[in-house]
């Protein structure tokens, strides 16, 4: 799993992308959660996805779209601060360094409504929970987290 997403993030290996909705989308059927009315990509800072050459989980989310038939929410939440690389912080460290990085652009869109934040790995945590945080403090009524895969470490 991490050669895929590895591939799929930093070799820029897109055809990866249904296959990884595929799986959160199983996840979904399988777990019985409350249907989201929206799905929420976590968001790249402009700079990283330039770089990049596109956000994975947005693309993962619009196949994720076509096989769930949930909106997708692309451009709601917004990264407007720089973070270094999480890959060798500690928790507490990955905390400091993802808080207050997002924001919520269109918070009418949200308010009131169950969304779904997707993500490609979950490791301590710490950038869904400062996502979720800033999704609820605009108006969401309640925040479900999916991610691809969930880091050893």
């Amino acid at each position: 799993m991490k050669r895929l997403i590895c591939d799929y993030k930093y070799k820029r290996k897109k055809f990866l992308a249904p296959k990884l909705a595929r799986l959160i989308a199983e996840v979904l059927s399988q777990a019985g959660i409350c249907q989201p009315e929206a799905i929420v990509p976590v968001p790249l800072f402009w700079w990283r996805e330039l770089v990049r050459g596109f956000n994975q989980m947005a693309l993962v989310g619009l196949y994720l779209e076509q096989f769930t038939g949930i909106p997708l929410f692309n451009n709601v939440l917004a990264k407007h601060r720089q973070t270094i690389s999480q890959t060798n912080l500690t928790g507490s460290e990955r905390k400091k360094n993802v808080r207050g990085s997002f924001s919520v652009r269109h918070d009418r869109l949200i308010k009131d409504r169950y969304l779904l934040l997707i993500d490609d790995v979950y490791t301590t945590g710490a950038t869904t929970e400062e996502a979720v945080r800033c999704l609820k403090k605009a108006g969401a009524k309640a925040v479900t987290v999916v991610t691809v895969a969930r880091s050893a470490d």
